[in-house]
């Protein structure tokens, strides 16, 4: 019963332990026989206490009992139980009515003990399971280098990578490279490179024409060879340069040269689902939720994009993934639906398909707001970025907004270092870190924690904690930026910390507290940026 209470698997041990004793007491009280969900979540201010609860207020249409009753009662029940007592310090309850907790000084040293046990090992679970995963992103269409569109799907699949792949999850990572000779784009690449065309064209475009003998060649074989030059160059660049690794480059021309195309067409056709209308093929997805009817195979009849793409996500479910997580462009988002229904329609189940949209993305220079074609050649390539601003800067700042929500990067705040750019900020207390213990030129030995009682001291150790939390949280709902969000937190309280007191004193026993203190706020900002796949810099 209780696992159908939880309406997230992937949740630190504490936090189950709190859900599961409200859960207990909820129903010895009002003698419950109907499932609530509710959350437990970070407050978002430490005089809110460590952990809150919403149970009540989802539970009184329920009872048609007034919420603060509800939770005065639940308190009532818990207070006095061992788990309680052990691990908070108070429990209370806050307008409207959550149910709010707060740790106890000495179950903040104990997890302040299992940071610095635990090193860079610390945030690792396997709620995971080893389920196989497969994560395709970037993708981009192989005409010409990857530009600063391309940055956010890149950085954000690669973080999102490392971050399941902490959870306990098997990660499979994959590029898509679109390819297939018949394509549009890939026709118009190879008109450019037999001199019919300008689509895509670029100084460095040339440089790769003139490299290769065309002899002969019709646009689809001419833009084929072509793409497969320019693939070249990406994945060396991803992963000499960027340090975005995949486990495979599937190309879009071998689904057609194994024939897979012709086997899941005549799949579709098996379904009922596929009729022709107008001289095309046509498939239902209308019936499952799609706004239309959508093409197979066009009225010259050539296979559609979206026949290539069914078979790719075909080939992906018959290779054992158990999930399959696509990283899309915002051009994409019609696709979802349509992609879902095919699944449907070969009986494969669409939940098991999540696909992440990232949104466009802005670069604004000089006050002013850059205006970008890929197809008119108007670019700024990723590696131009990246050589600008470095790539710790990039990384961290393609990932700090959520791919739902469009961004602006602002090259001016970037380059400043100052509070102002939170990167800066959030090395610099990594650095800081460094430096008070290299000062300390004695060994820093473990020492009785709970007598770090200064707010600064609590509100920095409640940051520490959340690590395992927002790795658990990122694994289920794919938002990285949380990680950006608890870097600069926890900088944030530390800069404050330092500030407010002195590290190394006359008191020995405080002293050691305080420095482990730092040694766990260093470990844990090390594996932030390790996730990130940032630099952890020892002096700026």
């Amino acid at each position: 019963m209780l696992e159908k209470l939880f309406s997230r698997q992937k949740i630190d041990i504490l936090e189950m332990e709190i859900k599961k004793e409200l859960i207990k007491a909820f129903n010895d009280i009002y003698n419950n026989k109907n499932a609530v969900n509710f959350d437990i979540q970070y407050p978002p201010q430490e005089k809110f206490g460590h952990f809150s609860a919403n149970l009540a207020m989802k539970a009184s249409p329920i009872l048609n009992t007034p919420p603060q009753t509800i939770a005065e009662k639940i308190i009532s029940q818990i207070k006095d139980k061992l788990f309680f007592k052990d691990n908070f310090s108070k429990i209370e309850v806050a307008p409207p009515a959550f149910i709010n907790f707060h740790l106890s000084p000495k179950r903040l040293s104990q997890s302040l003990n299992e940071i610095i046990k635990a090193k860079e090992k610390y945030g690792y679970s396997d709620v995971g399971k080893n389920e196989k995963i497969q994560l395709e992103f970037i993708s981009a269409n192989p005409t010409g280098e990857p530009t600063i569109g391309n940055a956010r799907g890149a950085f954000l699949g690669d973080v999102l990578s490392n971050v399941l792949k902490e959870a306990g999850f098997n990660i499979w990572r994959e590029y898509y490279v679109n390819n297939a000779k018949n394509s549009k784009q890939i026709k118009e690449l190879g008109k450019t490179a037999l001199k019919q065309g300008e689509t895509y064209y670029t100084p460095h475009l040339q440089e790769l024409i003139n490299k290769l003998p065309y002899n002969g060649t019709n646009e689809g074989e001419a833009g084929y060879l072509l793409s497969q030059k320019i693939t070249k160059e990406t994945k060396n660049y991803l992963e000499k340069e960027l340090n975005i690794k995949f486990d495979k480059w599937f190309e879009e021309q071998e689904l057609y040269k194994n024939k897979e195309i012709q086997k899941t067409f005549k799949l579709l056709e098996k379904t009922g689902y596929v009729y022709k209308k107008e001289g095309a093929t046509w498939l239902k997805t209308s019936t499952f939720g799609d706004d239309e009817d959508r093409v197979l195979v066009r009225s010259d009849g050539e296979p559609s994009y979206f026949l290539s793409d069914i078979t790719y996500h075909l080939n992906k479910f018959n290779r054992g993934f158990e999930k399959v997580i696509n990283i899309w462009g915002a051009d994409h988002q019609s696709h979802i639906i349509r992609m879902k229904a095919a699944l449907k329609i070969l009986g494969l189940n669409p939940d098991k398909l999540d696909i992440i949209i990232v949104q466009m993305m802005n670069l604004r220079q000089n006050g002013e707001v850059l205006k970008l074609s890929k197809r008119k050649g108007v670019v700024i390539t990723l590696k131009e970025l990246v050589d600008l601003i470095g790539l710790d800067a990039s990384r961290y700042f393609f990932i700090s907004t959520s791919a739902d929500h469009q961004m602006t990067f602002d090259m001016e705040i970037i380059k400043k270092q100052s509070e102002e750019n939170p990167f800066f900020y959030m090395q610099y207390a990594y650095v800081r870190t460094g430096s008070i213990l290299k000062k300390y030129d004695e060994k820093i030995e473990k020492t009785d924690l709970s007598i770090l009682e200064e707010n600064e001291e609590i509100n920095l150790i409640c940051s520490l904690n959340k690590l395992p939390y927002i790795i658990s949280r990122i694994s289920n709902d794919y938002q990285v930026q949380q990680l950006n969000q608890l870097g600069l937190e926890i900088s944030q309280k530390f800069h404050n910390f330092y500030e407010k007191h002195k590290v190394i004193g006359d008191n020995k026993e405080l002293t050691q507290a305080r420095l482990n203190l730092v040694m766990a706020t260093r470990i844990v900002l090390k594996k932030i940026f390790s996730l990130m796949g940032i630099s952890a810099p020892e002096k700026m």
